[in-house]
């Protein structure tokens, strides 16, 4: 009875047409959910290779900076002491922006962008 309702209403092959519709969704949906996670992932080794690549300029800098200072004050430790006073200050600066600050809102659009991953083109 349901075969001669599919021969009347020439639906023969619709099962499996929506059986192989479905699964091609399936593939695609997870075809774009590799391709996000790939980028993801790009964006993220290379955020952390040039996080360690600036906080490495700066360590050294911040060292070549100290030995300066500690030669013009003619002093072993006032140019770190001064140093440090300076990176104090601008973790405090950092920590009053942590929830409601202008930087927070930036890095917060920064991030969102980043997951969002659309092409503009």
């Amino acid at each position: 009875m349901n075969n001669m309702f599919f021969k009347f209403f020439k639906l023969e092959g619709l099962g499996e047409s929506v059986k192989a519709y479905v699964d091609a969704r399936i593939q695609l949906f997870k075809l774009e959910v590799k391709e996000k996670a790939a980028n993801i992932i790009t964006v993220l080794v290379f955020s952390i290779a040039l996080v360690f690549t600036i906080l490495m300029a700066l360590m050294f800098l911040a060292l070549a900076l100290g030995n300066y200072l500690n030669s013009l004050f003619n002093n072993s430790y006032m140019g770190f002491a001064i140093l440090g006073l300076f990176f104090l200050i601008i973790v405090l600066l950092l920590a009053m922006n942590l929830k409601k600050g202008f930087l927070h809102k930036k890095v917060h659009n920064l991030a969102a962008e980043i997951l969002n991953l659309k092409k503009k083109s």
